[in-house]
C-alpha cells in the first residue's frame, strides 16, 4: 500500500487520533486532566475547550483541535510542570546546530532573558516529534549576496 503525498510529507508519528491520545496518556496523567484543562484556560491562543466536566473538556479539545495545537499545548504543560524536562530541552535547543553550524533561529524560537521560552520550546518539541525539519539561522555568509542596505532586522 503506497502512502500518498500528504501522509509521506507528514512524516509524522503522530497521525491518528489513537496516536495523539497515547501521546496525552504517555505525558498526562488521569487524575493530571483537570489542571490540564485548568492549563488550557490560561492559554489565549488556544480556544477554550467546551463541556461540562474537567473530562469532557479534556476529551473535546484533543478530538477537536488540530493534532498541532494539541501537541503544542501538552508540551507546553510538560515544560510547565517539569523543570528538569524544560532544563533539559532548554540546553538542547542550546545545542543544536545544522550542518552548517548555525543555532536555530531566534526568530522562530524566540528567547525572553537569555532563554527559549515555553513557546519555543513547546514548538521545538512538536517538530521533533514529528519528524519536521527545524528552523536554523541563515548562513552569515549569504549575507554578502545580498544588500545590506534592505534593512535586515
Amino acid at each position: 500500500k503506497k502512502m500518498s503525498d500528504e501522509e509521506v510529507k507528514k512524516g509524522s508519528e503522530l497521525k491518528t487520533a489513537e496516536q495523539i491520545k497515547e501521546f496525552l496518556t504517555e505525558n498526562i496523567k488521569e487524575d493530571e486532566k483537570a489542571e490540564f484543562v485548568k492549563h488550557l484556560s490560561e492559554l489565549s491562543e488556544v480556544e477554550q475547550p467546551t463541556g461540562n466536566t474537567e473530562e469532557e473538556k479534556a476529551n473535546n479539545f484533543l478530538t477537536t483541535k488540530k493534532a498541532e495545537v494539541v501537541i503544542k499545548t501538552i508540551f507546553n504543560y510538560k515544560l510547565k510542570k517539569d523543570d528538569s524536562f524544560q532544563n533539559e530541552i532548554q540546553a538542547e535547543m542550546e545545542t543544536k546546530k545544522d550542518n552548517n553550524e548555525q543555532k536555530l533561529d531566534e526568530k522562530v524560537y524566540p528567547k525572553e532573558n537569555g532563554k527559549y521560552t515555553r513557546e519555543a520550546m513547546a514548538r521545538y518539541l512538536y517538530e521533533k516529534k514529528t519528524v519536521q525539519s527545524h528552523q536554523f539561522s541563515a548562513k552569515s555568509s549569504d549575507s554578502q549576496n545580498s544588500p545590506s542596505s534592505r534593512g535586515s532586522h
